[in-house]
């Protein structure tokens, strides 16, 4: 497929592995504040020292090189350590969505069957009851994501709240705790893995990011070191940060632009990172520390936005706010240029290439994802297909031959299914996708032909069609059609529940409507 480079920049970090590039950063520009959330704030220094422990904890529980580790947690700063000890070892780092059902947990783990998981505790008893054949050899428990004084109250009052319980509830049994697993403490014991130990190389695979193909299937796209790498420098030219400002980031981190964004990118241009898990956090990061770049969903920079125009924070630091698609952003930009002298930055993000476009919203234009980032090569096929190339391209679906085939050329083409057209000064407009996602408010995105082929596998659904409808306070929710078999019984109840009981909350169709004919089958 033909194509051309643009302009690209020198770059220090393009020849190492992404650990290497992370220890070489935290060394030649330590920051005494690398890494924050809402309750942990880690200096480089201390960061680079807790993924040394972690790394020797994971060689110690049996952890080699190219084995997978999964890592189901949230918006923290345990996530990022728990990725980079995986990565320092040369092992294959898997990020899941704690909000994950059972039945899509287990999904993946036979896919990708990873040896170890660290979970935050609430997915540990998921994790516990897998099959002996692909449950993990080791847990690794998270602790909870509170503060120290609130887990010293906590254990006080936990003896009162438990024979509270006891009185109220005589006959029932307290919930039992999870077994079998290893306090997230008690591996940062370990002695710091030792620098001379083996690191990755560039070409070694680092990352598998679960998406869905065009009809549902569960594919985890295989990443590189050197794409980590050249992924993080593509999403620094994205943020634009001025030296030494502080990134705000309110993407989840299992999501391809939230992995795309905070992974490496901060540390390698030498700014401070704020993981923000909700509108909440991402108003309290504000007034505190002054973020000059913000990254978020544009349902979640919509409620920003909302709060600030009741006078309760204030949007004057903000010098640019980087949204993803999709997602209803003429309104949003409206309000962001009354608000904030910053510009409004979108990008579109694929686990297959992370952030390969990005560019100023512009009204005559709202379907366009911006232009090529420095470094990464588009083209048209002959259908108009959107080919691109580069080194943030992937190298392939896990174990799904068949289909790496189908999308990715010998020569590092791949094809994205996307019907597009190039404008002016190189801007890309999507016409057609056959990647259809709908952003739920909390910033996750959830593929409709996995919720509509869930829909089918219920007795009385004959066909099922699901969009998403977008939402007052910003981003969208989930809302489906369905033809009912003949002579069956349709409860729109029950069919919640069902779709429930196998995929995450998010998934569940707020309404589902049944019709004689689909309007968009699927």
């Amino acid at each position: 497929m033909p194509g051309s480079d643009t302009a690209t920049p020198p770059t220090a970090y393009g020849a190492l592995s992404a650990s290497a590039a992370l220890a070489a950063a935290a060394e030649s520009a330590p920051l005494p504040l690398a890494v924050a959330d809402p309750f942990r704030r880690r200096s480089s220094a201390r960061m680079m020292d807790d993924v040394a422990r972690l790394a020797r904890g994971l060689v110690e529980l049996g952890v080699r090189r190219g084995h997978r580790v999964a890592i189901v947690a949230g918006m923290r700063v345990e996530t990022l350590e728990s990725v980079h000890a995986a990565l320092r070892i040369g092992a294959i780092a898997v990020l899941h969505d704690p909000a994950s059902s059972a039945r899509e947990l287990r999904r993946c783990f036979e896919d990708h069957a990873a040896i170890v998981a660290i979970a935050e505790r609430g997915a540990l008893g998921t994790l516990r009851d897998l099959p002996s054949d692909i449950r993990p050899k080791a847990l690794i428990a998270l602790d909870d994501p509170r503060s120290t004084a609130d887990r010293m109250r906590g254990a006080v009052h936990a003896p009162l709240a438990m024979a509270r319980h006891l009185r109220r509830h005589p006959l029932r049994r307290p919930p039992r705790p999870v077994e079998h697993h290893i306090p997230w403490r008690l591996v940062l014991e370990s002695a710091p893995l030792p620098a001379a130990h083996a690191g990755p190389s560039p070409r070694d695979l680092a990352l598998l990011q679960y998406t869905t193909g065009p009809d549902g299937t569960l594919m985890g796209a295989m990443l590189t070191h050197e794409n980590l790498v050249a992924t993080a420098q593509q999403a620094l030219v994205a943020l634009d940060a001025p030296d030494g400002a502080a990134v705000c980031s309110a993407l989840p981190l299992h999501e391809p632009a939230g992995a795309s964004i905070a992974l490496l990118a901060p540390m390698l241009g030498s700014h401070p990172l704020v993981l923000v898990p909700g509108p909440e956090d991402a108003v309290a990061a504000l007034r505190r520390g002054r973020p000059s770049v913000v990254a978020a969903t544009p349902g979640l920079l919509q409620q920003v936005v909302t709060t600030a125009c009741e006078g309760s924070v204030g949007l004057s630091s903000v010098r640019r706010a980087v949204v993803t698609r999709p997602g209803p952003i003429p309104s949003l930009a409206r309000a962001w240029k009354d608000l904030a002298d910053g510009a409004l930055e979108v990008c579109d993000a694929r686990a297959e290439y992370g952030i390969s476009f990005a560019g100023p919203y512009e009204a005559d234009a709202p379907g366009s994802v911006g232009r090529a980032l420095p470094r990464v090569r588009v083209s048209l096929a002959e259908d108009d297909e959107l080919c691109i190339a580069g080194p943030q391209v992937f190298h392939g679906y896990w174990n799904r031959p068949d289909e790496t085939a189908h999308v990715l050329s010998r020569d590092g083409w791949m094809r994205t299914g996307d019907t597009a057209a190039i404008g002016p000064h190189g801007r890309i407009e999507i016409l057609a996708s056959t990647r259809e996602r709908i952003t739920l408010a909390d910033g996750r995105t959830v593929s409709p032909r996995e919720i509509a082929a869930t829909l089918l596998g219920h007795p009385v659904v004959a066909a099922a069609s699901v969009r998403g409808e977008a939402l007052d306070e910003g981003g969208e929710r989930v809302v489906a059609q369905v033809v009912v078999r003949e002579e069956a019984a349709f409860d729109e109840d029950e069919v919640q529940a069902y779709v429930a009981a196998r995929l995450s909350s998010g998934k569940v169709p707020a309404r589902i409507e049944p019709v004689d004919r689909l309007d968009r089958p699927q």
